[in-house]
């Protein structure tokens, strides 16, 4: 949600969707739920932030059996993000990782 919002901004979109399989984060961005995890408090107000930058933000909750296209694709990226940060590869052209400037 943070990454759409973000990118939402950054190119200019003023109206925006947020469709969630969690019923606990559309109704904790509605305000219909507090927000009690103290690790959660820091994303929801970089979020609230961000819905601020916004003209309009609606948050939808969308079943998972609803959206077994986007449950399937994000954890292709959870999986890949977790075999990056277990087996980081080294970029072209930038130092680290044991090369030399």
């Amino acid at each position: 949600m943070l990454a759409a919002l973000r990118w939402a901004v950054e190119h200019g979109h003023r109206v925006v969707r947020i469709k969630a399989d969690s019923e606990l984060l559309v109704k904790q961005m509605r305000g219909e739920y507090k927000v009690k995890n103290a690790g959660l408090q820091p994303l929801v107000a970089r979020a609230r932030m961000l819905v601020a930058q916004l003209d309009r933000v609606t948050f939808e909750h969308v079943r998972r059996e609803q959206n077994k296209d986007a449950d399937r694709l994000s954890n292709v990226g959870m999986d890949a993000a977790e075999e990056s940060l277990r087996n980081p590869q080294p970029v072209p052209g930038r130092p680290g990782q044991g090369e030399l400037f």
